[in-house]
Formats: structure tokens, sequence, C-alpha cells
């Protein structure tokens, strides 16, 4: 197992809603903290940088797939994409997973999700993380897009401190 996150989408998701999705975490990467939050329990303070699929620094956003991993710290590259390609499982649903072994780039993989379901409300999202786990998501996701979507693991989150303020 290990620390990881999965979801669900219809096999084909919608181009027209997809634009917007890609559009909100293209926003979502460029308002990305420089560093982890201090008080984050999984390396505090370290750098949050993002690679594409080549491994080189930045994020691959197409008509049809989003892709990337940790720059300095990868761990395994999350895949989502537009037209689900694989075996669909009973309700006619593709879908995938990312473990990030809590990893930095963990932050983009959940504001990612958040943005899945809040454009793509009959997706499904499941994680191993707490809902604290996913709280510097969320509020990230607050400040670039707005309300997070109700459903899912990051709802009922004790907001003591800020995520997002270690940026320079």
């Amino acid at each position: 197992m290990g620390y990881e996150h999965h979801w669900a989408v219809p096999a084909v998701v919608d181009r027209e809603r997809w634009v917007l999705f890609t559009a909100d975490v293209r926003r979502l990467y460029e308002s990305l903290p420089e560093r982890i939050a201090e008080h984050d329990a999984c390396y505090p303070g370290e750098i949050l940088d993002i690679a594409n699929s080549s491994g080189e620094p930045g994020v691959d956003i197409t008509d049809d797939q989003i892709c990337f991993n940790g720059y300095s710290r990868p761990h395994e590259l999350f895949v989502l994409n537009r037209v689900h390609g694989g075996t669909l499982n009973k309700f006619g649903e593709g879908g995938g997973w990312c473990k990030t072994a809590r990893k930095p780039y963990d932050l983009f993989v959940c504001a990612t999700l958040l943005a899945l379901v809040h454009h793509f409300p009959e997706a499904c999202v499941a994680s191993c993380g707490s809902a604290s786990e996913w709280r510097c998501a969320v509020e990230l996701f607050e400040k670039v897009v707005g309300p997070v979507p109700l459903q899912g693991p990051w709802h009922r989150l004790e907001r003591d401190e800020d995520c997002l303020s270690t940026k320079d």
C-alpha cells in the first residue's frame, strides 16, 4: 500500500468542462507556494517544485491529460486522462491512483483532485490522507478557485494555521 489517492471519473470527460478544469489546474500550479508550510508534518519547509512527464520543471496540461510529479522529491507520476482507455469499473467509470508518499508535490495532487470534483461532481475521490492532511490543498483551492466541494476526504477541517504563508 502506502499513502495514495484514488479517483473515478466518467470514461469520457466532457471537453468543455475539461477546458475549465484545466484552466483552474493551471491557476493552482501558478499559485503553489515555493515551500511546504513549516507546520506540515511531512517535509516542513521543503521546496515545492513540480516536474512534467519528462522530469523537467513544469506540468503537462493538454487537451486530454494532466501529468506531473515532484521535481526534487519525485515519487509516482500523477496522470489524469480526459478519455480513459483502460478497464472500466462496474459503473462504466475510468480512474486512477497516485502514491505520493506525502512528498511535497502531494499538495498539488490534492489541489488538482479538488478541482476535479469541483468541475465534475460525478467524480469520486478517495485518499489515505486525513482531512488535516488535505488542509493546505483546501486553503490553496479556496484562495485560487473558490469554495471546495462538499464531498470527499477533505471536509470537516480545522484551520488553525495558514498553510500558504510560507511563500517568500
